[in-house]
């Protein structure tokens, strides 16, 4: 399917890459051109036009870059800093050197953004219609910011005092300051999408339903589920969201405390990584191997270069209090 929108004065893509021909060839092959999807942009998740925004970086034009990204994502700030990059995993330039920073250019954009106060592009005058918003995460945010673009009035619940789901209470501070969350969420209620404070229970889903015009339950995947024998008691026993949700409020005084994460994915490594800067000293047991762990590499580098331990193949099979 052929994108009408994809140049915008950047060249479009060979069918065969240049890279492929060498200087002789070229008095008698050329490329065919066709217009196609670039494959940093085919690897972002939701579709940014990754070649389009780098173009305008190129140029200096660095508000034309914020609003070709907010087209599609209006917190730059947030996720040049927390996204996993695979739009770089994509990149071609890996083939020749290495990838494009094209998170940290989204990062500089975003956060060009906020000290220059560029407002998102809503519109001023809304079109009939209400739309409810459960949950107020990344997701709810994102479907509320798209409903208010095109017109909508956009009413989001959420349970807790400030929205953002875990942007806002759960991913630590040396990931992601407050602010960079704080101020990108606050535009975007800058922008007439209203926040309500409620818990909205499972029961009165339907009834919100019948009062709104659409209804999106975004309310995120927050229950985790402990290895077998070992549970929770809300004290010196606590699930990584629970933990890095009380780093963020009320840090537990962990200096000098052997503290033990059981697991192998993102959530383990944030949670050690949060608990060696409060002071303890921290053991990571995954039940495979180094090369099995679900987390991201380089989180996992980092988290050894800052002296969290790891134990390979060991899996508590209960716990016991000693004393």
């Amino acid at each position: 399917m052929r994108e009408k929108a994809a140049v915008r004065g950047v060249p479009p893509l060979g069918w065969k890459s240049t890279a492929d021909l060498t200087k002789e060839e070229w008095r008698h092959l050329r490329p065919i051109v066709r217009e196609h999807v670039s494959p940093c942009r085919s690897g972002c998740p939701i579709g940014t036009r990754v070649e389009i925004f780098l173009d305008h970086v190129k140029k200096g034009k660095t508000k034309e870059a914020f609003f070709e990204i907010a087209e599609r994502n209006p917190l730059p700030s947030t996720t040049g800093r927390v996204c996993y990059r695979f739009c770089e995993k994509e990149c071609t330039r890996e083939k020749f050197d290495r990838s494009l920073a094209i998170g940290s250019l989204e990062r500089f954009v975003g956060d060009s953004a906020l000290s220059e106060r560029y407002p998102l592009d809503l519109p001023r005058k809304g079109r009939e219609g209400k739309i409810a918003v459960v949950g107020s995460g990344p997701a709810g945010l994102s479907f509320a910011y798209q409903m208010r673009k095109r017109g909508f009035r956009v009413i989001l619940y959420d349970r807790k005092g400030r929205p953002g789901g875990m942007l806002t209470h759960i991913i630590p501070e040396y990931r992601l300051p407050a602010g960079v969350p704080a101020a990108e969420i606050t535009r975007l209620l800058e922008g007439g999408i209203e926040f309500v404070r409620r818990e909205v229970s499972p029961r009165e889903i339907p009834s919100l339903a019948r009062e709104a015009d659409a209804l999106c339950v975004a309310t995120g995947a927050w229950e985790e589920t402990p290895p077998e024998g070992i549970r929770p008691d809300g004290r010196t026993v606590v699930t990584a969201s629970s933990f890095l949700e009380a780093v963020r409020v009320n840090p537990p005084p962990l200096k000098g405390k052997p503290v033990a994460v059981i697991g192998g994915g993102n959530s383990a490594v944030d949670s050690a990584r949060a608990a060696l800067r409060l002071g303890g000293e921290v053991t990571v047991c995954y039940r495979r191997r180094e090369a099995d762990m679900p987390a991201y590499r380089e989180e996992y580098e980092e988290a050894v270069k800052e002296g969290v331990e790891f134990l390979f193949c060991a899996s508590p099979l209960r716990l016991e209090r000693d004393g």
